[in-house]
C-alpha cells in the first residue's frame, strides 16, 4: 500500500471511530462531542493511546484498560471497514468533491444500519444531514439538479411507503416503520430511483433470508422485527461502490458530473 493509500486509510478509520461514537451515543441521547470518549462499562474517560483506530484495540488485547470488559468487536471492523472504502474511493475519484460526497454517504449509511441493527430506530436527524449534505453538494453545480434529485427521493420513499401500507393490510399489523420510508428517501436521493429499487430488492431478500436463519435458529415467533433499515444501508453501500458506466457514485472522473453521480439524469 502507498504512503497516500496509507494515509487515506488512517484518515477513514478516524472517521469510523467516530461513526462509532454517533452509533452508541446517538439512540441513547448523549451528544456525539461532550464528554470525551468513554468506556460504555465502566465510565472512564479514555486516554489518547486508547482511542486509536484499530491499533488500540491490538494494543490492548480487546479489554478495557481500566474495568478490563471486552471491547465491542464492532468498533474496530467500523473502522477498518471504513478505512478500506476510503482507501477505494480514494483509488476511484482521488481527493475531489464527489469523494466527500461519496465518503458522507458511505459513514451516513453505515452510521444508520448499525442504529437500526442494534435499536430497531433511524434517527430522522441523520437523514435530515444526508439530504442537506447532498442539497449542498449538488448546489455547487447546480440548484437546477437539486430538483431531481429530490423528484428520486419522493418516488423512493412513495414506493417503500406502498410496500408498507400493503404489508399492513396483508398482516393486519405494521409491519415497516417509517424510519425505513425516510431512508429510501434519502437512498434514492443519492443513488436515483433505479438503483434505489435494485437496493430495496436485494435489502428485502437479504431480510428474508435473515428471517428464515433466525426462525430455524431460535424458533422467533410472528412478533420478531427485523432491521429493515440496517439491510437498505448496507446494500446502498455496495451499490454506491459499483463502478458501471451507467452507476451513480464512482463511474465519472469529471468533479463537475456530480448531476449524474448522484443518479441525475437529463
Amino acid at each position: 500500500m502507498s504512503i497516500s493509500a496509507s494515509l487515506v486509510f488512517l484518515v477513514g478509520a478516524a472517521f469510523g471511530s467516530f461513526a462509532n461514537v454517533c452509533i452508541y451515543r446517538i439512540p441513547r441521547g448523549i451528544s456525539v462531542v461532550i464528554p470525551g470518549s468513554f468506556c460504555p462499562a465502566c465510565r472512564r474517560e479514555l486516554r489518547w493511546y486508547e482511542i486509536f483506530p484499530v491499533l488500540s484495540f491490538v494494543v490492548l488485547s480487546g479489554r478495557c484498560k481500566g474495568c478490563h470488559k471486552p471491547i465491542a468487536l464492532r468498533d474496530t471492523i467500523v473502522e477498518l471497514l471504513s478505512g478500506a472504502v476510503f482507501v477505494l474511493i480514494f483509488i476511484f475519484t482521488g481527493i475531489s468533491l464527489r469523494a466527500v460526497v461519496e465518503a458522507a454517504f458511505f459513514l451516513l449509511m453505515l452510521i444508520i444500519g448499525f442504529i437500526d441493527w442494534e435499536n430497531l430506530i433511524i434517527p430522522n436527524g441523520l437523514v435530515l444531514v444526508g439530504i442537506v449534505v447532498g442539497v449542498i453538494a449538488i448546489g455547487f453545480v447546480s440548484f437546477h439538479s437539486v430538483w431531481y434529485s429530490i423528484t428520486y427521493a419522493a418516488f423512493s420513499a412513495g414506493v417503500l411507503f406502498l410496500f408498507r401500507i400493503m404489508g399492513d393490510f396483508c398482516f393486519g399489523k405494521e409491519t415497516m416503520g417509517m424510519g425505513d420510508v425516510k431512508l429510501a428517501a434519502l437512498v434514492g436521493f443519492f443513488l436515483g430511483l433505479a438503483n434505489f429499487l435494485i437496493a430495496v430488492w436485494i435489502a428485502a431478500l437479504l431480510a428474508c433470508l435473515y428471517w428464515v436463519t433466525m426462525y430455524f435458529r431460535k424458533g422467533i415467533t410472528g412478533d420478531f422485527k427485523i432491521p429493515f433499515g440496517s439491510f437498505l444501508s448496507w446494500t446502498s453501500i455496495v451499490i454506491s461502490l459499483i463502478p458501471p458506466a451507467d452507476n451513480a457514485m464512482l463511474s465519472l472522473v469529471d468533479p463537475k458530473a456530480i448531476p449524474h453521480l448522484l443518479g441525475l439524469h437529463f
